[in-house]
Protein backbone atom coordinates (compact mmCIF):
# COMPACT_ATOMS: atom_id res chain seq x y z
CA UNK A 1 0.00 0.00 0.00
CA UNK A 2 2.82 2.21 0.85
CA UNK A 3 4.45 1.70 -2.71
CA UNK A 4 1.20 2.28 -4.32
CA UNK A 5 0.72 5.60 -2.69
CA UNK A 6 4.25 6.37 -2.86
CA UNK A 7 4.37 7.06 0.72
CA UNK A 8 7.23 5.60 3.23
CA UNK A 9 6.31 2.46 5.24
CA UNK A 10 6.26 4.79 8.44
CA UNK A 11 4.00 7.69 6.65
CA UNK A 12 0.99 4.91 5.34
CA UNK A 13 1.33 3.68 9.35
CA UNK A 14 0.68 6.86 10.73
CA UNK A 15 -1.99 7.57 8.22
CA UNK A 16 -3.23 3.80 8.82
CA UNK A 17 -3.55 4.08 12.67
CA UNK A 18 -4.63 8.10 12.44
CA UNK A 19 -7.72 6.36 10.46
CA UNK A 20 -8.09 3.54 12.85
CA UNK A 21 -8.39 6.28 16.01
CA UNK A 22 -11.28 7.89 13.97
CA UNK A 23 -13.33 4.72 13.97
CA UNK A 24 -12.88 4.53 10.39
CA UNK A 25 -10.79 1.34 10.72
CA UNK A 26 -10.43 -1.95 12.52
CA UNK A 27 -7.32 -3.34 13.33
CA UNK A 28 -6.02 -6.43 14.14
CA UNK A 29 -2.63 -7.54 15.05
CA UNK A 30 -0.89 -11.19 14.12
CA UNK A 31 2.55 -11.79 15.18
CA UNK A 32 4.43 -8.71 13.80
CA UNK A 33 1.74 -8.19 10.77
CA UNK A 34 -1.34 -5.55 11.65
CA UNK A 35 -4.41 -6.03 9.11
CA UNK A 36 -6.48 -3.42 8.65
CA UNK A 37 -10.43 -3.50 7.46
CA UNK A 38 -12.66 -0.97 6.83
CA UNK A 39 -15.08 -0.25 9.49
CA UNK A 40 -19.07 -1.41 8.45
CA UNK A 41 -20.15 2.14 9.53
CA UNK A 42 -17.97 4.39 8.07
CA UNK A 43 -18.52 2.23 4.95
CA UNK A 44 -21.87 3.50 5.20
CA UNK A 45 -20.96 6.43 6.37
CA UNK A 46 -19.09 7.19 3.41
CA UNK A 47 -22.14 5.37 0.74
CA UNK A 48 -24.72 7.38 2.23
CA UNK A 49 -22.85 10.80 1.52
CA UNK A 50 -21.90 9.92 -1.94
CA UNK A 51 -25.60 9.07 -2.89
CA UNK A 52 -26.48 12.23 -1.27
CA UNK A 53 -23.98 14.41 -2.95
CA UNK A 54 -25.13 12.67 -6.11
CA UNK A 55 -28.76 13.49 -5.56
CA UNK A 56 -27.86 17.06 -5.41
CA UNK A 57 -26.01 17.29 -8.37
CA UNK A 58 -28.57 15.68 -10.24
CA UNK A 59 -30.90 18.10 -8.83
CA UNK A 60 -28.91 20.87 -9.57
Amino acid sequence: MAQVLELSIAGASHQLRALHDRGWLHMRNDGKMVYYRLSPDALRQVLQEGRIFLEEGIAS
